[in-house]
């Protein structure tokens, strides 16, 4: 994997936000994240395979707030819309391998002109 995703909750996770499937980083990514052609939302590109389609694959991580959340870039994860009153507030990080990473151009996470990527080393 070329990523990892680190999330604090800044709230008690009760209201569902985030469910994956364990082990799914095992098998190969088929299905990206990308921006669409306007470059005004995401879309996602390429072919699900069976972890993506069956619900009973996913459990949901009840996390406490402040907790740390490190998610292997190839983990299937996803969150359903909060129907709650409370927000989902967390401080999300998504690092990435840098020198000799394949970056594609449409891929959902870009540097912009108000910002690029950071290099930590």
């Amino acid at each position: 994997s070329s990523g990892i995703n680190a999330e604090w909750p800044l709230r008690p996770g009760d209201n569902g936000c985030l469910w994956f499937i364990p082990g799914s980083h095992r098998e190969p990514a088929t299905l990206f994240m990308n921006r669409n052609e306007t470059n005004t939302a995401c879309v996602f590109v390429g072919e699900k395979n069976a972890n993506y389609e069956e619900d009973d694959k996913y459990v949901v991580a009840e996390v406490k707030r402040g907790s740390l959340v490190l998610l292997d870039g190839d983990v299937v994860h996803k969150s359903y819309s909060n129907t709650s009153d409370k927000p989902r507030n967390a401080f999300t990080f998504h690092l990435y391998e840098g020198e000799g990473a394949d970056w594609g151009a449409t891929n959902w996470n870009q540097p912009t002109d108000k910002g690029t990527f950071v290099e930590l080393y």
